[in-house]
């Protein structure tokens, strides 16, 4: 008769593996969940700004419009056309920086939360001669993190024609180097990280630049 030689593993084995493993887990799986949750963040700011292009082109098309003044006289009433909760929550009440505990409360002239939690804003212009609207979008609405580059981001959209910049009434992006008085990608990121309004603007830039790369702020801005 052939003996077994097989031997099963012994208790202790079996709790040294187990916890290994969950030594293992409890190191990957946060840092996937947050991979996840970049990307799932990220991608929706894309569509939303796609869904924000597409909705600025319609109504220019429709209104026959040759600036952005012409049918955005009444923000509100723009933003309503989107897929919006009535009377929903769209934006906390203040945005952390990433690198510091510095805090900035948006003032917008007018606001929606779409239905699919995200909150889309608009600020007018400082000079007032709306030539350009600020479009602030949080793409979870008042869910946290609450944080300037991570779920809230400002971009622009040009009001008129300005072909010797070429510019384009109804053009929807990043804010330009002149406007955000930098110089270098570095300083753009530095910006970033400091928060307020100009980090908020910054922050979009280096994200429209990546391509909308989920990891855009692991990059290396040094060398520009």
């Amino acid at each position: 008769m052939t003996e077994n030689k097989f031997r099963g593993f012994t208790l202790s084995e079996t709790l040294i593996t187990l916890t290994v493993i969950g030594i293992a887990a409890v190191l990957v799986i946060p840092s996937l969940i947050r991979n996840t949750t970049n990307k799932s963040r990220i991608a929706l700011l894309q569509n939303t700004v796609s869904n924000i292009g597409n909705m600025v082109q319609s109504e220019m098309a429709r209104e026959r419009a040759q600036s952005v003044n012409d049918f955005l006289s009444d923000t509100q009433d723009f933003l309503e056309k989107f897929d919006t909760v009535i009377n929903g929550k769209s934006f906390a009440s203040s945005y952390a920086a990433i690198n510091s505990n510095t805090s900035y409360s948006p003032e917008m002239d007018a606001s929606v939360q779409l239905k699919n939690g995200t909150g889309l804003g608009i600020i007018l212009d400082e000079d007032d001669d709306f030539s350009y609207y600020t479009i602030v979008i949080d793409v979870n609405g008042i869910e946290a993190p609450n944080k300037i580059g991570i779920d809230y981001f400002e971009l622009k959209l040009d009001s008129d024609n300005d072909f010797d910049e070429g510019i384009h009434a109804g053009d929807l992006g990043s804010f330009t180097m002149d406007d955000l008085g930098l110089e270098k990608l570095s300083e753009v990121y530095s910006t970033c990280l400091a928060g307020g309004a100009d980090g908020a603007k910054a922050c979009y830039k280096l994200v429209e630049l990546s391509g909308f790369d989920p990891e855009y702020l692991e990059k290396d801005y040094s060398d520009d």
